[in-house]
């Protein structure tokens, strides 16, 4: 039997964000080119480095309310790798530069991720630490 789809998941709240992501881009080249709106297109790179903050945090949170953390903490790693992968294509495509001519969004996007990488790994040692005392407490009233 299948497991329904949960945002507990990092690729679903991934596949999520990025769905949300992209409708932002879709919305903002419409006005751009229909409403004839002056939009920098610096701008789907400021989304897509939002979006990457926005999965962050969430992310984040979740890995904190789960039980099983090592599986967690490597789909979520490889979730964030692929989307920072996706969210980059999507920035590229619809503003027309890549990223290297997008400014200081390259030194954003290693700061977002590495950022990350240093708040997963505090809760994952906040979990082993509320593990061990979990562990302790229950051996000295057993």
């Amino acid at each position: 039997m299948r497991r329904p789809l949960s945002l507990k998941e990092p690729f679903v709240l991934a596949a999520l964000i990025l769905l949300i992501c992209v409708l932002a881009m879709c919305l903002t080249k419409g006005l751009d080119t229909w409403l004839n709106f002056s939009i920098n297109p610096r701008s789907y790179w400021m989304l897509s480095g939002a979006s990457l903050l926005l999965f962050s945090i969430f992310n984040c949170v979740l890995y904190l309310l789960l039980t099983s953390s090592i599986k967690y903490w490597f789909k979520s790693t490889l979730s964030y790798v692929l989307l920072m992968i996706i969210l980059t294509m999507a920035a590229t495509f619809f503003s027309g530069f890549g990223i290297d001519e997008a400014g200081s969004y390259r030194w954003i996007f290693m700061v977002l991720t590495l950022g990350y990488l240093i708040i997963i790994s505090i809760v994952q040692i906040i979990r082993k630490l509320v593990e061990f005392a979990q562990k302790d407490d229950e051996r000295k009233f057993e």
